[in-house]
């Protein structure tokens, strides 16, 4: 269930879907997407990683980079064309992410599911998605 939802994550904030205007992120760039304890980091250089490149399918170099600190989303992936498109720069991911880290920074990753509950209170505990995406 992570996996699905960090693929649409990670598709609504491509270059791609931003330039169509078909993300559910449009334009979110600096707007908490997150709770404040959420971080997801691009490290396209760790040694041996299935995702590590030097360089995008473009011939760009990659870069370690922060997409979300504190649940605030910090830029997109972009490789070249989608960057000109936006009137940006490319971040070398021309053909998609290397090696995303995510964390839950502090104690709030820390609890059990029964803590979760009580903490939400009132709220949707989701276990599935069935069928295709997440609108």
């Amino acid at each position: 269930m992570a996996r699905g939802l960090l693929q649409h994550f990670v598709g609504a904030i491509s270059g791609p879907s931003q330039y169509r205007k078909a993300s559910f992120l449009l334009g979110a760039a600096g707007q908490r997407v997150f709770p404040e304890f959420v971080r997801m980091s691009e490290r396209p250089h760790i040694p041996k990683g299935l995702g590590s490149a030097p360089f995008d399918a473009e011939g760009a170099a990659t870069l370690d980079r922060e997409l979300v600190e504190q649940g605030v989303l910090r830029g997109y992936v972009l490789g070249s064309y989608s960057a000109r498109r936006l009137g940006l720069k490319t971040t070398g991911n021309a053909g998609g992410i290397h090696n995303l880290l995510v964390a839950a920074d502090g104690a709030a990753g820390a609890h059990s599911r029964e803590a979760l509950l009580r903490q939400m209170d009132r709220g949707l505990w989701v276990t599935e998605l069935m069928g295709q995406g997440v609108n």
